[in-house]
């Protein structure tokens, strides 16, 4: 495709011509101003930091800088190497730099440093970074669990890598296709189309390589349901709870419905973590109404945390306009491995909040 066109406000139709950018730092800068540019549907992305300095990092000489550190909103880190076609380097160096990168990330980037290199990006953008983390991160982390859930993830391999260019070279997507097919990582060549008027103005394409079906399944949080999280959910089915009235099995991941949709159980086994975490989650449009759900629900847990040797867990969090409420507990996997310990977790919970869960509940609001 040489070139594409687009109707202005007017009518006119302009052309608008495929070129090459004349520098690497303009794909970089709309990169960062733009993640969206190389995010899967539905993806979230937030900037960590622009020429992430990787200490001590030296090969053929040369020592290195990620162009760009990404987090999701469950902290895992995304790595995005750009180049542009007419860098040589883009068909098999590249690929080196950022294995590097992923095998070595944990070294240098810290949940400290990130956090520390978060701030200071930012200051430069003129971002409030408490607020930004508040919206962005998913429930259940505090900003300080969250780096420590980054590093983590760095540490295990779990991370996604990016690859962008104004133009992939065959070479480049035949390896990234090989690293989906034989890594646990997600990895994916980023093709930003470059295409510029005679008046100068700038439409760019996103053509995503190396989508195989385990990188849609996982981008569609299709992964397998978790066995642990099986068991609970075919013991909670067991029981006589007629408020339920929806489920929901993912991956690390279990959301049962109950009187209304702004109510529900979540079951959780994080990525990294030696813990289950189960709560009752108050997400409606009344901040008051929340807090006071989960408030009043708090005695159960309690009572549910002492029979089960487990740790309480009140939160609090909000995105955006949202200011959403949770009461459960936590769990440690190690107490849980004999073949009934799911079940009973199950219906212990379900049996404590019983009681209380109707007088929360109220009428269904949609």
């Amino acid at each position: 495709m040489k070139s594409i066109f687009t109707e202005s406000s007017s009518g006119e139709l302009v052309e608008m011509r495929l070129t090459a950018p004349e520098e690497e730092r303009i794909l970089q800068e709309l990169i960062e101003r733009h993640p969206i540019l190389i995010s899967l549907a539905d993806e979230n992305l937030m900037l960590v930091q622009r020429e992430a300095g990787a200490t001590g990092t030296e090969v053929h000489g040369e020592r290195w800088s990620l162009d760009h550190l990404f987090v999701t909103p469950d902290a895992i880190p995304v790595l995005v190497e750009v180049k542009r076609a007419t860098d040589t380097r883009i068909r098999r160096y590249v690929v080196g730099q950022m294995m590097d990168y992923a095998a070595n990330g944990s070294t240098y980037w810290t949940a400290d440093t990130m956090d520390a290199a978060f701030r200071t990006t930012c200051e430069r953008l003129n971002y409030d970074p408490d607020e930004t983390m508040a919206e962005f991160i998913a429930e259940g982390f505090s900003t300080e669990d969250f780096w420590i859930q980054v590093q983590a993830n760095l540490r295990a391999g779990r991370l996604k890598l990016r690859f962008v260019a104004d133009r992939i070279p065959e070479q480049l997507g035949r390896v990234v296709q090989f690293l989906n097919a034989h890594t646990d990582m997600e990895v994916l060549a980023v093709e930003l189309g470059y295409f510029r008027s005679d008046a100068g103005e700038t439409t760019l394409v996103p053509n995503f390589i190396g989508q195989t079906e385990k990188v849609v399944r996982q981008s569609r949080g299709q992964s397998e349901p978790n066995p642990l999280l099986q068991e609970i959910s075919r013991e909670f089915s067991l029981l006589d709870c007629p408020l339920t009235i929806g489920r929901e099995v993912r991956g690390n991941h279990i959301t049962l419905q109950y009187g209304s949709r702004t109510q529900h159980y979540e079951w959780q086994v994080r990525k990294g973590e030696n813990e289950l975490h189960v709560a009752v989650h108050f997400e409606g449009p009344d901040k008051a109404a929340n807090f006071a759900g989960a408030e009043a629900l708090q005695p159960e847990v309690e009572a549910v945390a002492s029979e089960f040797n487990a740790k309480v867990h009140v939160g609090k969090w909000g995105r955006k306009s949202r200011k959403w409420a949770s009461a459960g507990v936590v769990f440690k996997l190690s107490d849980l491995q004999e073949p009934s310990g799911a079940g009973k977790v199950a219906m212990g919970m379900a049996a404590r909040v019983a009681q209380t869960l109707p007088k929360l509940a109220g009428p269904e609001s949609g």
